[in-house]
């Protein structure tokens, strides 16, 4: 498995994690709604159903629930993995993982711009810096990799809570970027508290 893919996985089983957590600390369930979906997929399908829609994935990990992983889709004219995750065989959160490239800065603002002429303002958008970091020059990618600076914008919509990352990859040899567009139920999870989460160190 490439660096790339253990990337993904990881990425994948840490957002899995973040919604059991969120799911396990709430008291009252999520208000009725129309279904929303993710990549064509409504919210609560089962493996099976992504597997008619999409074929078999290029990578499958169970832990304990499965992760389903498709390489080399295309989103907003940029190329990226697909993932969906699953608890208890239903979907609750989808997402795309774009490699790490020189360019993240400008694919990140392309893909915001694209989404906010879809979905309208969103409802976070910031651009967070350590302190005494901040540069003059604007986000360079070294500056992500670094971890001196994170992206984050995200969009409460009927059908989905949709959450656009960007931040250093955490690698302690290699320096690196991660870059995620999630995509998840939006009676699981609102945009506040994956913003709670992402800040806070839950995502």
């Amino acid at each position: 498995m490439s660096l790339n893919w253990q990337r993904n996985v990881a990425r994948a089983i840490a957002w899995r994690l973040a919604l059991v957590l969120f799911l396990a600390l709430q008291s009252i369930p999520g208000s009725a709604q129309e279904p929303g979906s993710f990549a064509g997929v409504p919210w609560g399908a089962t493996t099976e159903v992504v597997i008619d829609h999409h074929g078999k994935p290029d990578e499958v990990i169970q832990d304990p629930d499965f992760v389903y992983m498709y390489s080399d889709v295309n989103v907003a004219s940029h190329t990226a993995d697909m993932v969906f995750t699953f608890l208890d065989d239903c979907l609750v959160a989808g997402f795309y993982v774009f490699g790490d490239n020189n360019n993240t800065v400008g694919i990140f603002r392309d893909i915001d711009k694209k989404l906010t002429a879809r979905y309208g303002r969103p409802v976070f958008q910031e651009e967070v810096w350590l302190p005494g970091a901040s540069s003059s020059d604007g986000v360079r990618y070294i500056d992500l990799a670094s971890g001196s600076v994170k992206l984050f914008s995200a969009w409460d919509t009927e059908g989905a809570t949709i959450i656009h990352i960007t931040e250093a990859a955490g690698d302690k040899i290699f320096l690196g970027v991660e870059h995620t567009l999630a995509y998840t139920d939006p009676t699981l999870l609102a945009s506040a508290q994956a913003q709670a989460n992402f800040f806070g160190g839950g995502l």
